[in-house]
Formats: structure tokens, C-alpha cells, sequence
């Protein structure tokens, strides 16, 4: 907040594109208490698109992190403005930018905290704005539905989206869970990371859960087991969720031997896709997408 405060002056907004990680989480919670607007970026989107967004936003500086494609010299909009590295932020802030900190007044939990801005499926990428007390109304939904306590997140969609700032960081944070950040939507690399923090729970867009379950299938038929495995998914449905855990045990312990639930928005879900991971013991939990 620090670091922000000294960069740029109250109500300012902030373009901030990089990979998802502490430097992006910092500057989500940071940005109110800064009294700044940020405009997340997605690291996918084109020099044309982020030039569209700036003529929308006028933001008064640029976040860049890990990742980041945005190159300002390249879009006259934002040649000028200064760069703040997003991985700094959760670094200790100089005595200056403390002091400008100080001086400054926290934001209105009903004034805007970010403008997220829509994929542009159906047109121009349009700007939705959030406050503080939108993100937290569904963070608290998010607590009535999904119990506190124990959780272990891997983290896969960026944090320039609504479901994962809410489910994956701010509810994350809300219940006390951890967070293990990956880069990447390769399956094996999912996989390794699930597995490696023994992760309990994910958030995810329905193409995560297509590919994570192409991947177990196809380990199957490579391992000779694929008949074996597919009737299991017929009969699994009429077990408990304890026992299809123990049916699919080979499954469970490649993904670290915890995987309990997945949250999933941003696109229409499957039913035979949601009925596949629940037929393993796996909760698949919909989200509605705020923007």
C-alpha cells in the first residue's frame, strides 16, 4: 500500500498485469487501504486491447510482475507513466513511502477498489466496476457455503479474474487456507502441483476440469485399466462419496491423496463433466462470475 500511495495520489488508477502470486495478492488487499482503483490485466490480452482499456480507464501508472506482456514504450497511451514492480510490493516500503501512506485516508468501502474488464467475447472488453464491499459480500457467500478450516489451494487462473480473487484469495484468506501459485495450465504440471501441496481444494474454468480428467484418463488406458476404469465411473454414481474415493484410490493418491472440491465458473459447465469428477469423490461446487 506503501509502495502505491508514494507512486500515485488518492483515487488514482493502476493497470496491473503479471502472474498470479504475493506481488498481485499485496496489491489487491493493498489498493484500499491506498485509496487507489486498480485495473487488473490479463497477461494474454493484445497491445490493442490494453491500449482500449487505458483510452477507458486513464490510469495514472503501470503494476508490471512476472509475466507481464505489457511493454508501455510500445503504446504512446502509457509511454509516459511510471512502472512499479508488482513482485516488489510485498517487500518493506522506504520511510517515504510509509510516510505518504500515513498521510492518506483509507478508500470508502462502497468506492471502487478495481474495474475489472470482461474477456471481450462479445465485443470490446467493457469495464465492471467493484468495491470492497461487493468482493467482500461474495467472500462472505463463500464462507456460508464452504466451510473454514484446513484448506490447501493451488491457484491456476489468473488473479485479473473475479472467481479466483474471491475463491482463491480472498476467501483463501478469509479461512485461513494456503496457496500454492502455478503459471501454467499443463496438465502434468497441475497435477504435480496438486499433488506436491497435497491440495484440498481448486478453482477452476470447466477447460481445467476437461483437461485434469483427460489426463487421468488417458493414464488409465496407457496403464492398461481403462475398461476397469470407466466401469467404475458407471457404478460410482450409486456409492457414497467415501467409497468412490476408495474406488478411484489410485487416482486420488497421484493428486496427493486430498482433493475434495472444485470450484468452477467463467463458462457453461458439463453435466457429464461435473458427474465425472463427482463419480471420483470430488464435490464440484458452481460460481456465478460477479462481472
Amino acid at each position: 500500500a506503501a509502495r502505491m500511495a508514494a507512486a500515485v495520489p488518492p483515487g488514482a488508477r493502476i493497470l496491473v498485469q503479471g502472474a498470479p502470486g504475493p506481488g498481485f495478492a499485496a496489491a489487491l488487499f493493498a489498493a484500499g487501504r491506498a485509496n487507489i482503483v486498480l485495473v487488473p490485466l490479463d497477461v494474454r490480452m493484445t497491445a490493442d486491447t490494453i491500449d482500449r482499456i487505458a483510452a477507458l480507464t486513464e490510469p495514472s501508472a503501470i503494476l508490471l510482475g512476472t509475466g507481464s506482456t505489457v511493454e508501455p514504450v510500445t503504446i504512446p497511451r502509457l509511454a509516459a507513466l511510471p512502472v512499479i514492480e508488482l513482485d516488489d510490493l510485498p517487500d518493506a516500503a522506504p520511510p517515504e513511502a510509509l510516510a505518504a501512506l500515513a498521510a492518506r485516508t483509507p478508500a470508502d468501502p462502497d468506492a471502487p477498489v478495481e474495474i475489472l474488464c470482461t474477456s471481450g467475447s462479445t465485443g470490446n472488453p467493457k469495464g465492471v466496476t467493484m468495491t470492497q464491499t461487493m468482493l467482500l459480500a461474495s467472500t462472505i457467500r463463500c464462507l456460508q457455503t464452504i466451510p473454514a478450516g484446513g484448506n490447501r489451494f493451488v491457484s491456476i487462473l489468473p488473479l485479473s479474474h473475479i472467481m479466483e480473487q474471491v475463491a482463491g484469495l480472498i476467501y483463501a484468506v478469509a479461512a485461513r487456507a494456503e496457496t500454492e501459485y502455478i503459471t501454467t495450465l499443463r496438465p502434468d504440471v497441475i497435477a504435480a502441483a496438486i499433488k506436491g501441496h497435497r491440495a484440498t481444494a481448486l478453482v477452476v474454468v470447466p477447460q481445467v476440469l476437461e483437461l485434469l480428467f483427460s489426463a487421468i484418463r488417458r493414464e488409465a488406458d496407457k496403464s492398461g485399466k481403462g475398461a476397469t476404469f470407466r466401469r467404475a465411473l458407471r457404478i460410482a454414481p450409486l456409492l457414497p462419496m467415501g467409497l468412490r474415493r476408495k474406488v478411484f484410490k489410485t487416482v486420488h493418491e497421484a493428486l496427493g491423496g486430498e482433493l475434495r472440491m472444485v470450484m468452477c465458473s467463467a463458462a457453461p459447465l458439463s453435466p457429464a463433466l461435473q458427474r465425472s469428477w463427482e463419480a471420483l469423490g470430488v464435490l464440484v461446487v458452481q460460481g456465478y462470475g460477479s462481472t
